[in-house]
């Protein structure tokens, strides 16, 4: 099943951000995305530099935390997150209608 996560970096700033994005080799246009990964999403608010990710499973997330992204977070002085979880019912968009078939979140 899909899961949905949202994590919060209070204090964290966009070069930050970019950085880390840069040293996983994620940047826009990568084609070097973890495995598992559907979705994601990233931006400022008034509090916390946000991101949104679409999983397809927890397993998933947690091989990417525990191999690459983990890593890269402690290297940037941020303090890692507790992300929030919910699992995905229905996702909608114009990228998305084959990839969320195939998953199965839609019947």
């Amino acid at each position: 099943m899909a899961i949905a996560l949202l994590m919060e970096f209070p204090g964290a700033t966009q070069d930050q951000y970019d950085k880390i994005m840069h040293e996983l080799g994620m940047e826009r246009g990568s084609e070097d995305l973890p495995r598992g990964l559907i979705f994601h999403v990233a931006g400022p608010s008034d509090k916390a530099w946000q991101v949104i990710d679409v999983w397809e499973s927890r397993a998933d997330f947690d091989r990417f935390v525990a191999e690459r992204l983990g890593p890269a977070i402690r290297a940037s002085g941020l303090v890692p997150m507790t992300p929030k979880e919910f699992p995905v019912h229905n996702m909608l968009g114009v990228h998305f209608p084959a990839r969320v078939a195939m998953i199965g979140m839609v019947a």
